[in-house]
């Protein structure tokens, strides 16, 4: 992907990160054993620390993996045409072997929510070792009037249709390439339509064999809605979570337009808010959710963040 395309999410006052910060005590050596009885990886969603990537590719990956991460997720990946240095401005043999000498593995990445060059992405991402492509947020749910970035609300049942059917449409072209395909929540899904949520909606239109589901536990929580029960509802269905907490009491904006960025700044990583991991976790492991990646949205110094977090789950 082009680099314009990596960075154009990126939260208002991010700082720039460097990767040879000191690293709390409490972080490991590269191949420590799984946090939990499920034997699945922690992992890192490569968007909490974008800045250094764009600085240091290698440098980044090493200093996720002296934390004692064993996986991270990509991000960004689009509706163009893909530059000849897509990942982060290496090729994907470049990015496998940056991988592979500090003993990380990329399982998923996300796209663009409009994204139908699946094809074109499989082929750079498979031999990076990703098997799951995932779309991060609907291009339904976003506006961009005034060159200002905002995440809109859901409209009704026919703006969810229309989601649904695309979804669909990038599930069998993930299908055709020999991926897997999910979506990923942000707040705006649990709107009240009356009846139900409009997440359960839009996942009972959406093909179940298709569209799997990567939760995200901080958005749920901010949201107002209790992620275990989302869990436990879609058992099977859900192929990773996104390990992050929201801080502050929430304010009914699960519909209508908010600000990403101050919304962003709200969501920390896991042991900093109020939520207790340890039943989330003893659920992913019931429920058998193979991937979980710690994310932080918005952070001064990602890397101290992501260490936070690791401690905090390694204490569980």
């Amino acid at each position: 992907m082009r680099r314009r395309t990596m960075i154009k999410w990126a939260g208002a006052g991010t700082m720039l990160l460097g990767a040879g910060k000191m690293l709390p005590a409490y972080a490991s050596s590269p191949g420590q054993q799984p946090l939990n009885r499920s034997g699945a990886a922690l992992g890192v969603q490569l968007y909490t620390v974008r800045d250094s990537l764009q600085a240091d590719v290698r440098g980044t990956l090493a200093a996720i993996a002296a934390i004692g991460y064993q996986e991270v997720e990509l991000f960004g990946l689009g509706g163009e045409a893909l530059d000849e240095k897509p990942l982060f401005g290496l090729t994907a043999k470049e990015f496998a072997a940056a991988l592979e000498d500090v003993g990380l593995r990329a399982p998923m990445a996300h796209i663009q929510g409009n994204a139908m060059n699946i094809a074109e992405i499989a082929e750079v991402v498979q031999p990076v070792g990703v098997r799951q492509l995932v779309v991060p947020l609907a291009p339904e749910f976003v506006s961009f009037e005034g060159g200002q970035f905002r995440m809109i609300g859901v409209t009704g049942r026919s703006q969810l249709d229309a989601i649904a059917e695309r979804l669909n449409r990038q599930g069998e072209l993930a299908k055709a390439s020999g991926m897997g395909f999910g979506y990923h929540n942000h707040q705006m899904e649990f709107a009240d339509l009356g009846d139900q949520n409009a997440f359960d909606y839009l996942f009972s239109q959406a093909d179940a064999e298709l569209v799997k589901i990567e939760l995200d536990i901080g958005w749920a929580v901010f949201a107002g809605v209790d992620p275990l029960a989302v869990l436990n509802r879609y058992a099977g269905r859900i192929i990773a979570v996104h390990l992050k907490d929201h801080a502050r009491p929430r304010s009914p904006a699960s519909s209508g337009e908010s600000e990403p960025a101050s919304i962003a700044a709200q969501l920390v990583e896991p042991g900093t808010g109020p939520t207790d991991f340890a039943p989330i976790v003893a659920a992913l492991d019931e429920t058998g959710v193979a991937h979980r990646f710690v994310e932080v949205d918005v952070s001064p110094d990602p890397i101290n963040a992501i260490t936070r977090g690791f401690g905090y789950l390694k204490a569980l």
